[in-house]
């Protein structure tokens, strides 16, 4: 029985954008991430998460005749992630991304009786889903995924944490870096072999 090949641990990088919502609007968190493949079904990540400047998030409360409006002006975090990867074959990836994420939310409340006040909420964050990619190289792939945010801010009670438990979804373009860069160094590998092969025919 052929023994199966010790598994060399793979690095990736890439730019790791998500769609969402905050209430019932659309917003975007741009980010990046960080990976390591650690076995054949397992990968640990790092990533930090922001929301788009263009997804500033506004919602009226309405209580006690007083009007709040209650502006979401950010949302950051960072994330430590595991992939539990179902399939990893040629041309096709999937995998079930469990994220666990520690930042914050600034918020401004502004109310009909009083002055705006800034808040910064401590944000922990817990998002579930599942990727899909379909390699069109080996280096390249073409994908999405779907995915659901549960939100905690802090200690204090804060209506807008239901606001900000969404689910996700994105369309991706995922460059395997390990990948490309090991057809980078076995062509130049090849390419040395070839010239002193070539340089020792006419010696």
């Amino acid at each position: 029985m052929a023994q199966q090949k010790p598994f060399k641990p793979k690095f990736n990088f890439q730019f790791d954008n998500k769609n969402s919502f905050i209430g019932d609007r659309a917003v975007r968190f741009n980010g990046i991430l960080a990976t390591i493949q650690i076995g054949y079904k397992s990968r640990l990540g790092a990533g930090y998460y922001a929301l788009s400047k263009n997804s500033r998030f506004t919602e009226i409360n309405s209580k006690n005749g007083i009007d709040t409006l209650i502006t979401v002006q950010n949302f950051r975090y960072y994330s430590m992630e595991y992939h539990y990867i179902l399939v990893n074959t040629k041309h096709w990836e999937v995998y079930f991304p469990f994220e666990l994420g520690l930042g914050g939310v600034n918020t401004t409340n502004n109310s009909n009786r009083t002055l705006p006040i800034n808040y910064v909420l401590p944000a922990q964050v817990v998002n579930l889903g599942a990727m899909g990619y379909y390699k069109l190289f080996s280096f390249i792939g073409l994908g999405g995924g779907v995915g659901y945010r549960y939100v905690r801010l802090g200690s204090r009670p804060n209506d807008i944490a239901d606001d900000l438990t969404r689910p996700t979804y994105s369309i991706r373009v995922k460059l395997y870096l390990g990948d490309l860069l090991n057809i980078i160094f076995h062509n130049d590998i090849k390419r040395r072999e070839y010239e002193l092969k070539n340089k020792n025919k006419k010696a």
